[in-house]
């Protein structure tokens, strides 16, 4: 079976669309939850591309993933960090998400100026079993993670 290839629209009131590549038809609406007068400002794709980050003009970061199921349909899960400049006066300019696998990075950029970076956290023996599990798959298809089910800290 062939693999589908998708892009994400993004529109600022909070609605994702998954565009087909093949035929450019809209294939599935995600509505992201925003508070009034928020939208949407800025978005990056891990290298992974399952795992993706977004800011809002009220300064809050979603992170987010699109994955199948195990009925094969497309899900959205998102969580939502508040607060990150102590206030909701400043908006998010730009983000920058590397790969997780399984310790990675997040790095925002606020319209006052401020940038915040944040990196997961295992703790020794979760980042060792994951090493011993990837050693025995020499030669496989590379491991990718979600964020959500990392069990590292934001």
């Amino acid at each position: 079976m062939k693999q589908k290839r998708f892009k994400i629209v993004g529109h600022l009131n909070g609605y994702l669309k998954l565009v087909s590549t093949e035929n450019l038809k809209v294939e599935k609406v995600f509505k992201v939850s925003l508070l009034d007068d928020e939208q949407l400002t800025v978005a990056a794709f891990s290298p992974s591309v399952m795992n993706f980050v977004m800011g809002t003009s009220l300064g809050a970061v979603l992170l987010c993933s699109i994955k199948i199921d195990g009925q094969g349909n497309l899900t959205f899960k998102s969580s939502r960090l508040n607060e990150l400049t102590k206030t909701l006066e400043h908006g998010v300019t730009g983000i920058q998400i590397s790969d997780f696998d399984p310790i990675g990075t997040i790095t925002v950029a606020f319209d006052n100026g401020k940038i915040l970076t944040w990196q997961s956290a295992l703790k020794a023996e979760q980042f060792e079993k994951i090493m011993e599990t990837q050693k025995f798959k020499k030669g496989k298809k590379r491991q990718v993670y979600d964020l959500s089910e990392i069990g590292g800290s934001v």
